[in-house]
């Protein structure tokens, strides 16, 4: 038998096969996802819900919108794209302020919002992921805290995290109260 003959059929058995491993590893985060939002929504402090999503074989992009459960003293936007990979999922996004329900705070943000990485592995069912935080300063009423970059780290899989913060600088006023600290570093598990 020719070697040519084989050559085509090879290559759609491998077409077809990396297409069904995309697909699996799209519905794979798709489902930890869900879960996760599932699981935070469980705990009874958080509003958490999902809109504009688009699930792609390839890609998938969305916004989670986070806000406390009683009350409208703030909302968050995290929107997402993950890029799916047969090994790995890599997302990115924005966290940016939802302006009509923060009430009487205010957050001004130097220059861009706040922007995170990650990186899920469906084989091992693990997350690691990077917040980026430029300096930003938060207002309420004569109280105000400034804090002049930062970075937190999420690593883990579900049920077992560990959180690590950077902390560049940190200034909160009160009146005519003042306290500062930094650089500092919080590790949580």
């Amino acid at each position: 038998m020719r070697k040519e003959r084989l050559i085509v059929p090879v290559i759609v058995v491998v077409a077809v096969a990396w297409a069904v491993a995309q697909t699996i590893a799209s519905l794979m985060f798709e489902r930890e996802l869900a879960r996760a939002i599932r699981d935070l929504q469980a705990r009874g402090e958080l509003s958490i819900w999902r809109s504009e999503t688009d699930q792609g074989w390839l890609t998938s992009t969305g916004v989670i919108h986070v806000a406390p459960l009683f009350g409208n003293g703030w909302h968050l936007d995290i929107t997402y794209r993950a890029r799916h990979g047969l090994l790995s999922t890599r997302m990115d996004g924005y966290l940016q302020q939802h302006l009509e329900r923060t009430g009487q705070a205010r957050v001004e943000v130097a220059r861009t919002p706040p922007a995170w990485e990650a990186r899920y592995h469906p084989l091992s069912g693990t997350f690691d992921g990077a917040l980026e935080l430029s300096p930003l300063v938060l207002r309420q009423e004569d109280r105000t805290l400034s804090l002049h970059g930062a970075r937190l780290t999420v690593q883990g899989e579900f049920g077992d995290w560990k959180l690590r913060a950077l902390l560049n600088s940190a200034r909160l006023d009160d009146g005519n109260t003042t306290l500062e600290a930094g650089p500092g570093t919080l590790e949580s598990r």
